[in-house]
């Protein structure tokens, strides 16, 4: 249903692919960044608002590629804008992936000193983590999809959990009231707080050269951007009815330590935080391997080139971008910053190339 011998993703594949690959980035920081920016209880409605602005999004991007059956940009591209503009662009795109990709890294180390490996060199993290994403992007496209489909289960039943005894447990209603507060403004600092959970559907402009049934990608990517919408929604007014509004300013990760505040009768089970991070771990594993396969496939296709190598050639680049924030501050910023240049790149795309290629007739 999922895999096929000719290397198709299926409209169900799409969908764990976009849901996994969005869940993965934003979980751990997205409850403070995005209720530190509404300075209020309406984070969730600042994700839900951002949430339905990425479906509108993720239906033009479908349109373009409707266009196009069996292409991807850099193979379409060239008849729109014309070639050395279209490779340009292209080139920029994949260089934000690389920079995503690197980041993620970075953010896995860091998470996992703070937590798990205390005594572990950061280099030693980032070398480790990247080494075996990039064997398994070497793997392909087909390996990726059944590396999708292996963890999505693990990684949303382990979310659920987390969540329905948290529900359970110490959440307070009335710390995460009220719902309907602020003016547009303050959701829209939230929705802009709120692009690095979406951006990765960025993905689909390289990889729609494998869609079987193209003309099902909008509502194949509608469906993965309304499940991470729902699950994002639920962890923000789960935050704050658990450690209430000002913690959750104050709590660099707070999914993390809702983890951590589960008690199970008898100590059937300590250290819940650990069990998590393995799972959110395999999820920032799952997105690093496929972004860094988007790249690869990019590159290959600009230049001519094999894509095997092209995998394995970025992996310095990625080392020592990673190690450039020299602390969490300078992290978060460079992940803003990003998030509003993919957000940019997202959005102008297929507006642009919708435009033009209408005026100059070509489909």
């Amino acid at each position: 249903m999922f895999v096929t011998k000719d290397r198709k993703l299926s409209t169900g594949s799409l969908i764990i692919l976009i849901a996994s690959t969005l869940l993965g980035v934003g979980i751990l920081t997205g409850p403070r960044s995005i209720t530190a920016a509404v300075d209020g209880f309406g984070g969730w409605i600042a994700v839900l608002l951002t949430g339905l602005l990425f479906i509108l999004i993720a239906y033009a991007a479908a349109y373009l590629i409707n266009m196009f059956p069996g292409e991807n940009i850099i193979l379409f591209g060239p008849a729109i804008v014309t070639k050395p503009i279209n490779n340009t662009i292209c080139f920029l795109y994949l260089l934000y992936f690389i920079i995503s990709t690197a980041l993620y890294s970075r953010n896995v180390a860091d998470v996992m000193k703070l937590y798990v490996l205390d005594t572990t060199p950061t280099t030693v993290i980032i070398g480790s983590f990247l080494l075996v994403s990039t064997y398994t992007a070497v793997q392909g496209i087909n390996v990726l999809i059944r590396l999708n489909m292996l963890l999505f289960p693990i990684i949303f039943g382990m979310l659920g959990i987390i969540l329905v005894l948290n529900a359970g447990g110490e959440f307070n209603f009335t710390e995460a009231r009220p719902f309907f507060v602020g003016d547009f403004l303050t959701y829209l600092n939230g929705m802009k707080s709120s692009l690095d959970i979406f951006i990765g559907i960025g993905i689909i402009y390289f990889l729609s050269v494998f869609l079987r049934t193209p003309e099902k990608t909008g509502y194949a990517l509608s469906t993965g951007i309304i499940i991470v919408t729902l699950i994002n929604m639920i962890i923000i007014v789960i935050s704050l009815g658990v450690f209430n509004f000002a913690s959750v300013q104050n709590i660099v990760y707070p999914t993390v330590e809702l983890a951590k505040d589960i008690q199970l009768p008898g100590a059937f089970l300590e250290r819940t935080e650990s069990l998590f991070m393995t799972i959110w771990v395999l999820a920032i594993f799952n997105v690093v391997s496929v972004t860094q396969y988007t790249v690869s496939l990019g590159i290959s296709q600009l230049f001519n080139r094999k894509r095997k190598l092209w995998v394995v050639w970025p992996l310095p680049i990625y080392f020592l971008i990673a190690l450039a924030p020299r602390n969490i501050d300078e992290f978060f910023y460079w992940r803003s910053i990003l998030s509003y240049v993919g957000f940019s790149f997202l959005l102008a795309i297929p507006l642009v190339y919708i435009l033009i290629a209408k005026i100059r007739k070509v489909a």
